[in-house]
């Protein structure tokens, strides 16, 4: 006979506890050497700020003491650091390049960065090493390194008011500049206080000429704000209102969209573009919405497998969604030096959808099935006499 004993897998309080206390004291080793560019590194990998310098300013601190340990860092190696930051000039982004590198140049004719400056750089690894803190990544003890440093006192500016005859000019001369949007923008920037990146920022989706309200996302400070537009605003704005909603309100009017405009305007003709869509037909053309936006006519080619076809996709003077099938007939062009044929071919009209369409397709169930059947042989060309 066999006798079947149990063993309860129920632990005890004491193996719990035991348990428990292991799983902390591992979660509570810190790392050791880390260093102030991996360190940076784990910041940026979380950083969900607004500050497009962080990176900038942080990659200045790599290379300063990126090799240093946080247990080689203290107030002494950061005071030294800001005074060799204080010799450089300062620097201005430019855009990117061909690897998505950030590009920077000497900003102006400053020698050396100012007090401002200098604290934005301080301000941004003192939030690498509070986070440091905060994240249990550094050594037990250790001494925030920026708190035993002053804030550099900064200027405040030069706060004046423009009379009437400054106003009077500034508006003439922005009447007579180039940009035919420079106008709208300066006087709203002056009858609402907005700042340059906010009047940049904005799309034709955050203003309602209508109700003369202007939505700004997020501005620096990170608030959302709404701006009251008065009716001088809203008069200058409107010429420039446009159907493409995710479209700038003062975007650059030299764009790449604006180009083919300004070609038809130089030739007095017809300007063609060749575009592509996506993998995904459905999202329309590649790149920005407003290319779709600034056509007068759009015709969308497609092949099914079965036949082309072209369709009017959009049509600033008639009626759009007309579409019409072709066959490309291949021509002989002659012969190259090499005697190969050379060969193109032209666009020619297919009827056969319109033919098929007015022949009755058969109904009963039977009939169907013998139809599917035999689509895929009518659909290869063959005919009954082949």
């Amino acid at each position: 006979m066999t006798i079947l004993t149990a063993t309860s897998k129920t632990a005890t309080p004491g193996a719990v506890s035991q348990t428990i206390s292991q799983r902390l004291k591992a979660l509570s080793v810190r790392p050791h050497s880390l260093t102030v560019s991996a360190l940076i590194d784990r910041y940026m990998a979380q950083y969900a700020g607004r500050d497009p310098t962080r990176l900038q300013r942080l990659s200045t601190w790599q290379t300063l003491i990126g090799d240093f340990t946080l247990e080689q860092v203290d107030s002494d190696l950061i005071h030294v650091c800001r005074t060799e930051l204080q010799t450089e000039p300062p620097l201005v982004f430019v855009g990117l390049d061909h690897l998505g590198h950030q590009i920077f140049k000497v900003k102006g004719r400053a020698h050396v960065k100012s007090t401002a400056t200098l604290n934005r750089y301080m301000v941004a690894i003192s939030a690498v090493f509070t986070w440091s803190i905060e994240q249990r990544l550094t050594p037990k003890g250790w001494v925030h390194p920026c708190r035993g440093i002053k804030r550099l006192p900064e200027s405040d500016g030069r706060v004046r008011f423009l009379d009437a005859a400054e106003r009077t000019r500034l508006f003439e001369a922005v009447r007579a500049s180039q940009y035919p949007r420079l106008h709208a923008m300066t006087l709203m920037a002056m009858k609402t206080g907005a700042r340059r990146g906010e009047l940049l920022g904005l799309t034709w989706r955050d203003i309602d000429l209508k109700t003369g309200i202007a939505r700004l996302g997020r501005t620096k400070n990170g608030d959302r704000r709404t701006l009251v537009l008065l009716p001088d605003v809203i008069e200058a704005l409107t010429p420039f209102k446009s159907s493409d909603l995710d479209r700038y309100v003062f975007g650059s009017v030299r764009s790449k969209y604006q180009v083919p405009k300004r070609l038809q305007e130089l030739t007095v003709g017809l300007v063609v573009l060749v575009h592509h869509t996506g993998k995904d037909t459905t999202k329309g053309l590649r790149g920005h919405s407003s290319l779709f936006a600034a056509m007068d006519a759009a015709i969308e080619v497609s092949n099914d497998g079965a036949r082309r076809r072209w369709s009017v996709a959009k049509s600033k003077d008639a009626q759009d969604g007309d579409a019409r099938t072709f066959k490309l007939a291949v021509v002989e062009m002659g012969t190259d030096e090499f005697g190969d044929l050379i060969t193109s071919c032209v666009v020619t009209s297919d009827t056969s959808a319109e033919e098929i369409r007015q022949v009755r397709l058969p109904q009963g169930g039977n009939q169907k099935i013998v139809l599917e059947a035999l689509r895929p042989f009518f659909r290869s060309g063959h005919g009954a006499g082949s």
